[in-house]
Order: C-alpha cells, then sequence, then structure tokens
C-alpha cells in the first residue's frame, strides 16, 4: 500500500493539512485502487528559516477557500437576490447553462428569465462533491428545488444538480440541469 511523503513549511492550518492529505489518499485510491486505510500520508514539516530555494528565504504560501465554499455562497447570494454578493464570485468569461440550452453572464437577464418560470424556488442541497480538473475545480451541487409557480401553486422534490468550475477562487462556469420542466403544472 502507498506511503506518500510531503514535505512542507510550517504555517498552514490543521483545516489546509487536513484537506492536503484527503486529496492525496483520494487520488492514490483512484489511481492505484488502494484501499482508504491502505494509503498513509505523512507531512513533514519545515521551520520556514530551514528552508530556502534560490539562495532566498521563503514563507509558506497562501492557500485557496475550498471551491464548494466558493459555490454555495454564490447560490446563497442568488437565492437572496443578492446580485452584488453574487457578483464578487464570478471570473472573467463567466457563463451560466440552464435547461433548455438557455445561456447567461449576468444575473439580472437571469432573473429575468427565471421570472416567466416560477415566482420564487428554493434549494435543499443534499450533496457536494468537488473534482479537480488541474487549474480548475469542478463542483456538483444536488438536491431539490421547491417553490412557486407563476400562478401561485406550490412545487416540491424537484431534482437539480449544478456543476461549477471554479479557477482561481472565481466562479466560471455554471451548468444547471433540472426537472422543472417536467414537472410544471
Amino acid at each position: 500500500m502507498p506511503v506518500i511523503n510531503i514535505t512542507l513549511m510550517k504555517g498552514y492550518p490543521d483545516e489546509v493539512l487536513n484537506r492536503l492529505c484527503t486529496r492525496l489518499t483520494d487520488a492514490a485510491m483512484g489511481t492505484i485502487t488502494a484501499p482508504a486505510d491502505g494509503v498513509t500520508v505523512f507531512v513533514n514539516e519545515v521551520a520556514p528559516a530551514g528552508y530556502m530555494r534560490g539562495r532566498s528565504a521563503k514563507t509558506p504560501g497562501p492557500w485557496p477557500r475550498p471551491a464548494s465554499e466558493i459555490c454555495l455562497d454564490m447560490l446563497d447570494a442568488i437565492g437572496r437576490r443578492d446580485v452584488p454578493g453574487a457578483q464578487a464570485l464570478i471570473g472573467e468569461g463567466f457563463e451560466m447553462v440552464f435547461p433548455g440550452g438557455a445561456h447567461f453572464t449576468d444575473f439580472a437577464a437571469l432573473f429575468e428569465w427565471s421570472a416567466t418560470r416560477y415566482a420564487r424556488a428554493e434549494k435543499h442541497i443534499d450533496r457536494v462533491e468537488e473534482s479537480y480538473l488541474g487549474e480548475r475545480t469542478a463542483v456538483y451541487i444536488s438536491g431539490t428545488l421547491s417553490g412557486e409557480w407563476t400562478d401561485g401553486s406550490p412545487f416540491e422534490n424537484i431534482r437539480f444538480i449544478d456543476r461549477f468550475e471554479v479557477h482561481g477562487e472565481k466562479i466560471v462556469m455554471q451548468e444547471v440541469w433540472n426537472d422543472l420542466a417536467g414537472t410544471r403544472v
């Protein structure tokens, strides 16, 4: 079974070290089909004074916010119709793709389009997953929708999946799949 040894400068919080160890374990399991309890990860920490590259002392680098937190924050902002809050989380070239091939690059157009489909909608999140794509992280958020149609009648338990791509702590893509059209009154 694999033993993964990493050397880092001291200074990273336990949460970041735990995330790193978890991701390394997952990478090993997915690459060589090792069971989780067969993968050992060691993090050897070195004092910043004991680390030098190119005759220059270094300090620990920054650590990014988890991509899933960024995406959940955006869904929360959209749910509250907080356009500035959602806007702060998106990156250059941001695009949203909704069922039926509807494409949007700004939230005002999204809200205008959705107003013809339902009066309000709320997401109930069951699952959040991250997948790593080089410099980007894909985040999958799934659950159910509840809310109210434009005629005032309620709906609930409608499945959805949102897939995001996050690059540099900014969301650059959101793809949405749901069963709203199939259950519309």
